[in-house]
């Protein structure tokens, strides 16, 4: 859903109207499959036109790291941002069709479906959106970052104070340290990076060993010199 977004922006700019005859077919077998449905469990949900994907266990949107016992954070159901990118390629792929003097009814009809399912999404009493509507466990209202994608499209199916008001509770959240948020992200962030680093230093220790031993001393002179840089 992604590149629909991607060839927007780069018709945007290029207007290829050559590669964008090309790909439309490609682009067509996309949307189709997902309202069909497609593999793990993937699939366009006929009464409200959101897209339903992954099943107990098993994690398919990015935030998909796993243990032992499953994924870390289950999300099978109707996540977000995937439902805002569906959107926004539904009304990318209208656009295309009117781009190529082809019809753009279906997309258009689609898009209008979705938009109007979108709406489950947001709670008026919080002022922001579920992060998963329809789970196993019934739905999400985990605040996390993932609805910042639907305020951040071209074809966004939040209206203007939706999207004022999403913006402003995360970074509120985020300034305050709220778990989960940018304050502790950073933290994380700073954590992996030192780790990467002394996996780094330790690697060119190695290197530098082996370099000696086969007597290539001028090269091992250069990684003693990156690994006291750090």
């Amino acid at each position: 859903l992604w590149f629909f977004e991607a060839l927007r922006a780069y018709y945007a700019v290029t207007k290829d109207i050559a590669l964008l005859e090309k790909i439309y077919p490609t682009l067509e077998k996309i949307i189709h499959s997902h309202e069909s449905g497609a593999n793990i469990h993937i699939k366009m949900d006929p009464q409200d036109g959101l897209i339903y994907a992954g099943q107990t266990g098993m994690s398919l949107t990015w935030m998909n790291s796993k243990s032992a016992s499953g994924g870390i954070t289950p999300r099978a159901g109707k996540p977000v941002e995937i439902n805002a990118l569906w959107y926004n390629a539904l009304c990318s792929m209208a656009d295309f069709a009117r781009a190529l003097n082809l019809s753009p009814d279906h997309f258009e009809k689609l898009a209008e479906k979705t938009r109007s399912g979108f709406e489950r999404f947001w709670n008026d009493h919080l002022e922001y959106c579920y992060d998963v509507l329809d789970t196993p466990g019934g739905d999400d209202l985990s605040l996390r970052p993932n609805q910042i994608l639907a305020v951040s499209l071209f074809h966004s199916p939040l209206n203007n104070d939706q999207q004022k008001s999403i913006v402003d509770i995360c970074l509120r959240k985020a300034r305050d340290g709220h778990p989960g948020s940018g304050c502790q992200l950073k933290v994380t962030v700073q954590r992996r990076r030192r780790n990467c680093e002394n996996q780094l230093g330790r690697r060119l220790i190695r290197i530098r060993h082996a370099l000696v031993r086969q007597g290539c001393r001028s090269v091992a002179r250069i990684a003693v010199s990156v690994c006291e840089r750090g």
